[in-house]
């Protein structure tokens, strides 16, 4: 259409016609016949108007079923309506089985209650101008002389005879064949991954359009399921500017036209998180990820003003470390917090939510929590925002003329609602970079055209089947079979290979772990060497920039420096070390990694997980040991089987296990924790004489000037009156300790054995590494009493081992332990911060590579060795 007005060069200014999908016309057409004969007009419900109809009618069947399964059930029968209606198939004849006569009797009850409700699907809309048609019951001049119909991959049974019926009626229907270009450069290419596949796409579609291109095409083979991940990198290196500046834009300069679902929009995922909580009650616990999102929401009343008193208290909940939360408990952190006078408004919610007015219909008490909280904030709505809010207001209005059976129903439907329905995306039909999926791009011409994700799995893509309708009847339904799939793809195939000029395919070797094969259909398409794709501009402005490697100069990632020496520490007597055990094995591991984290205070904040946190499982373990063992602290007696259920309750309510686990890990947990302990005093029974003199032994010592808490997990008295320390490890098996290297490792049982023999009183005279775990029960340390050796333990006297042998006696590696931690501590003191790798397995969990980038400084050292420069 574009094209006809372009030459016409009298400066005209033209009003073009509306642009009619067929199912938009024959609506069109339909209401203004009904119109002009006095015919009520029948309404048009959203698809998810007619998914209730359907629930309801499974609802009335199958009473006793899950609200979920039911809801995945009228989906599937509402997609196989569609199909019968779509292809106008006949349905009687077949034999009756359960779940066909089941699906017919639904679906007499929705077409009941449509009928009753007046409402008119997009193939009722058909069969209704096909009958005004057919009944010549049309005035005169409503119908076009002519009816160009473009885009179509194949006609459906229904649409064929809506058409026969315009023939019929004297409308010259011509149907469209697409356009064919001459494509001069076709080809494929490979790629790693997904979000690679995507960005390649994302930078050769802005550097066409900087070459003079007014109209480039990415067709994404499965664009539905992949919109929201497509977006967001388009956006990274198209218009970074979005995510940065956190704006929204109009006139973004690419259009996805497969919009989000509702569900998707901040916007809108706050609401319905907020109705969920209130809706559960202010005393449900919640995991930590949802109560975070509430507090550093920007779409409350407050939210902006209060934005630092509420990161503040987000950081002092992650702290804590808990998983779970309630409303109240998160109330009184606040009401308790530091910051408290900044964050009235957040209280002020917090203590109003949770009421709730009797005489308000469940939509409309919805609608008031929603602004009660302040949603949706105070900033001004704009682009996709705006329309989310408007859609959602819709959505409660629409049922806020509905019956339900309380306010968990109603909240239930509003949130499949929202998964239902869509928000555009941005840009729009005029935007010069077009997103879109194969069938959307049927028919239309582009300047260039890249086609990503034509792979074997989904192209051809899968039959449309159903699992209500018999196997006889989708055998008639062209694409609900292999051989009409793979025509409706080799036909789709061939439109799209001339579609432009330029025309490119893509796939990528790996989705997650499963290797991926390029699909049948461009096989035979030469294959090139994809080109490397810039990092987005997003990427570089978030890069974080770190201190030099010594000895290379040159690398982007690194700042020059001079990273040998830091500040000193100043001389104190008795200068208390903070984390003393953690802080030595980081000096002796890198010295940068020390200095980052202990002088200058570098760390990272997890967000708090559900027993995937390797330090809260050993928690619990240590808890329910130091449980199991307490009635027989000095005493020679020893725990029993059963001493474990109490000791396990103990260790579960010390260690706040209702806030750190889900509901369903608990009485895992539990088992697991009694199994875990009835095998350990299995494997202890070996252990000889002695008794249990302390648990959890907690000490302030000295040491060469710096004063250390320690704790130790166990020490047994021996019966010479010495003592054993023992420390539970519940990670992966240890292997021989770093106690005989030349920077000492594993330094926490040395140095609380040194600092224990300095301070006099309590000698000890053995050191052991406990191994906790199912797959792996042992010791592994060294004692000079002989008496006290078992699996593990190595003594000097007889049969010594590895360690033993090159320490020699149990005097001299005290002496060589008192040195080289002498020595690590005057690393400390002197402000030592070479980034100098000596134990990396030791930082593996320090959260510091994002500082240090140890890795990627050694993988540039390894490239540029392999160019010949250093």
């Amino acid at each position: 259409m574009a094209e006809h007005f372009t030459d016409l060069g009298d400066g005209a200014a033209l009003q073009a016609p509306a642009v009619f999908t067929l199912s938009q016309w024959v609506a069109d057409r339909a209401v203004h016949i009904d119109l002009l004969n006095g015919v009520a007009t029948p309404h048009a419900p959203d698809p998810f108007q007619v998914l209730q109809l359907w629930d309801a009618a499974i609802r009335d069947s199958l009473p006793h079923i899950p609200a979920e399964e039911r809801f995945a059930l009228a989906q599937h029968a509402r997609e196989a309506e569609r199909l019968l209606n779509q292809w106008g198939m006949d349905s009687r004849g077949f034999p009756e089985s359960g779940g066909w006569r089941r699906f017919r009797d639904w679906r007499s009850s929705v077409r009941e209650a449509m009928r009753r409700l007046n409402w008119h699907t997009t193939e009722n809309w058909m069969l209704r101008l096909i009958g005004q048609l057919q009944g010549n019951g049309f005035p005169k001049g409503i119908l076009p002389q002519s009816l160009r119909l473009a885009g179509f991959v194949e006609l459906t049974g229904l649409e064929t005879k809506l058409i026969e019926a315009l023939r019929s009626a004297g409308v010259t229907v011509t149907i469209e064949p697409p356009p064919t270009l001459d494509c001069n450069s076709t080809h494929r290419q490979c790629f790693e991954s997904v979000d690679q596949e995507i960005s390649a796409a994302a930078y050769w579609a802005e550097q066409e359009i900087k070459q003079g291109r007014q109209r480039v095409a990415v067709i994404v083979n499965g664009l539905g399921g992949s919109a929201d991940r497509v977006r967001t990198i388009f956006e990274n290196q198209l218009q970074p500017e979005m995510v940065l500046a956190l704006h929204e834009f109009d006139d973004a300069t690419f259009h996805i036209t497969t919009g989000s679902p509702l569900t998707g929009n901040p916007l809108v995922c706050d609401a319905l998180m907020l109705l969920d909580m209130v809706v559960a009650g202010v005393r449900t616990l919640h995991e930590f990820p949802r109560i975070s999102r509430l507090l550093l929401s920007p779409n409350w009343s407050g939210g902006t003003e209060e934005r630092f008193a509420r990161a503040m208290l987000e950081l002092s909940l992650r702290k804590a470390g808990y998983y779970r939360w309630s409303l109240a408990k998160v109330t009184e952190r606040a009401t308790s917090s530091p910051h408290v006078q900044s964050l009235r408004k957040l209280i002020a919610r917090l203590n109003g939510l949770g009421s709730r007015d009797a005489a308000l219909h469940p939509a409309q008490q919805l609608l008031k929590w929603l602004i009660d909280w302040g949603w949706p904030g105070d900033r001004p709505c704009a682009g996709a925002s705006a329309n989310a809010q408007a859609r959602l207001l819709a959505v409660l209005e629409s049922l806020s003329r509905q019956s339900f059976s309380g306010i968990e129903d109603c909240l239930l439907r509003l949130q499949r609602a929202c998964g239902e329905g869509a928000t555009p995306g941005p840009g729009g039909v005029f935007s010069p970079i077009q997103v879109m999926a194969p069938e959307e791009a049927f028919g239309l011409r582009f300047d260039a055209a890249w086609m990503m994700n034509f792979i074997m799995e989904n192209w051809p893509g899968r039959p449309a089947g159903s699992p209500f309708l018999p196997a006889d009847l989708l055998k008639r339904i062209p694409r609900a079979t292999e051989d009409g799939m793979l025509d409706y793809a080799e036909r789709l195939t061939r439109a799209l290979l001339a579609c432009a000029p330029e025309v490119r395919f893509s796939w990528c070797k790996r989705l997650d772990d499963m290797p991926i094969s390029v699909s049948p259909l461009i096989a035979d398409l030469p294959e090139v060497i994809p080109e490397a794709v810039p990092r987005g501009t997003l990427w570089r402005a978030l890069a974080p920039r770190v201190v030099e490697i010594r000895g290379y100069r040159g690398h982007p990632w690194l700042v020059p420096c001079e990273p040998e020496q830091g500040r000193a520490l100043e001389t104190l007597p008795d200068q208390q070390l903070r984390g003393a055990v953690t802080l030595l094995n980081y000096q002796s591991a890198c010295p940068l990694a020390a200095y980052l984290a202990y002088r200058l205070g570098a760390h990272t904040q997890a967000t708090p997980q559900p027993f995937t946190d390797a330090a809260y499982r050993g928690e619990l373990v240590h808890a329910a040991l130091e449980q199991l063992y307490r009635r027989y602290r000095g005493s020679h007696q020893r725990p029993d089987a059963s001493d474990l259920s109490q000791a396990v309750n103990g260790a579960m309510e010390s260690c706040s296990a209702e806030q750190w686990l889900l509901p369903a890990e608990l009485s895992a947990v539990r088992s697991s924790l009694e199994g875990l302990l009835q095998a350990w005093l299995d494997f202890e029974n070996g252990w000889p004489g002695g008794y249990v003199a302390a648990l959890e032994w907690r000490k302030s010592l000295d040491f060469r000037d710096f004063s250390a808490d320690v704790r130790i997990d166990r020490v047994d008295r021996l019966e010479d009156g010495r003592v054993f320390l023992l420390d539970y490890k519940t990670g992966s098996p240890p292997g021989l300790p770093a106690w005989a290297e030349e920077r000492l490792g594993d330094v926490q049982l040395p140095y609380y054995a040194v600092l224990m023999a300095e301070a006099g009183g309590l000698q000890p005279a053995g050191i052991a590494m406990a191994s906790v775990r199912l797959d792996g029960m042992k010791f592994v340390g060294l004692t000079d009493d002989d008496a006290s050796v078992t699996g593990g333990i190595s003594g000097f006297k007889e049969s010594p081992g590895k360690l033993a042998k090159q320490l020699n006696s149990w005097e001299e590696a005290l002496e060589q332990w008192r040195a080289k931690l002498a020595g690590l501590l005057a690393e400390v003191r002197a402000g030592d911060c070479r980034h100098q790798l000596f134990k990396p397995e030791a930082l593996k969990y320090a959260g510091l590579d994002i500082l240090m980038r140890s890795e990627e400084g050694r993988r540039w050292c390894l490239e540029t060795e392999d160019h010949g420069s250093r």
